[in-house]
């Protein structure tokens, strides 16, 4: 547990990098101010490549700025709903915010995470779970595929329960 000084500093360098008082910070004032912060004993050094990801998975309400609880979850959050993750990263998956996740966009998150992955299982996640074979995925779409819903009617459910062996 963070003790109540750390958030008091945290709260303070919020405050001091809010330029316009308006109690939220843009992404690139955030990008500054994470370069000053110190926690657990260790700087946080995000790279430029994750770190528009990282923001957008700190942005809970979605207006791309960040206010301090945002900032605070960001650091320390374990308050989070599930339905409150889902929705965290769908938006950070969907990188061109187009309300949509493609191929191409979950390739790029898996990319970032330095994870290995299966092109083909990509594929085959979409076709799975796009329940109006858009090539793509919506909010509830990617919800049911991080739930584990799968349309069991459907062929490719049996596609992907042999593949999986």
């Amino acid at each position: 547990m963070e003790s109540p000084l750390h958030k008091e500093k945290l709260n303070e360098t919020f405050k001091k990098a809010d330029l316009n008082g308006s109690g939220k910070l843009t992404f690139s004032q955030i990008k500054c101010l994470m370069k000053t912060l110190i926690v657990n004993n260790k700087y946080i050094d995000f790279k430029d490549a994750s770190f528009d990801l990282v923001c957008k998975m700190a942005d809970l309400n979605g207006d791309k700025l960040i206010d301090y609880e945002e900032l605070y979850n960001l650091l320390h959050g374990d308050k989070l709903e599930e339905e409150d993750f889902v929705k965290i990263a769908f938006r950070a998956y969907d990188t061109n915010s187009d309300g949509y996740i493609d191929m191409k966009e979950l390739e790029e998150v898996l990319k970032l995470s330095g994870k290995d992955y299966d092109p083909d299982e990509i594929k085959l996640a979409i076709a799975v779970f796009d329940q109006n074979n858009e090539g793509n995925l919506n909010y509830n779409e990617f919800s049911d595929m991080v739930d584990g819903k799968i349309k069991r009617s459907s062929c490719w459910y049996l596609c992907f329960i042999c593949c999986k062996k």
